[in-house]
């Protein structure tokens, strides 16, 4: 009769982490995220030196009108 592992026996098997946690889920690197901050940057830097500059061309001469 083959012998059957415990429960214990099977945990054990298990990766765990510095805490002694079982880790059940395959692990993700970090390193895939995209740079979230950059492209906030570039879509700031764009709206600045495209749109404001647009808007204010569009805004200039100011005359004065009374």
């Amino acid at each position: 009769m083959p012998k059957t592992k415990t429960k214990s026996s099977i945990i054990s098997s298990y990766e765990k982490n510095e805490y002694g946690r079982v880790l059940l889920a395959e692990h993700r690197k970090l390193d895939d995220l995209p740079d979230l901050l950059d492209s906030q940057k570039k879509g700031f830097d764009e709206f600045i030196n495209h749109y404001v500059h647009q808007l204010f061309k569009e805004a200039m001469p100011i005359e004065y009108v009374a």
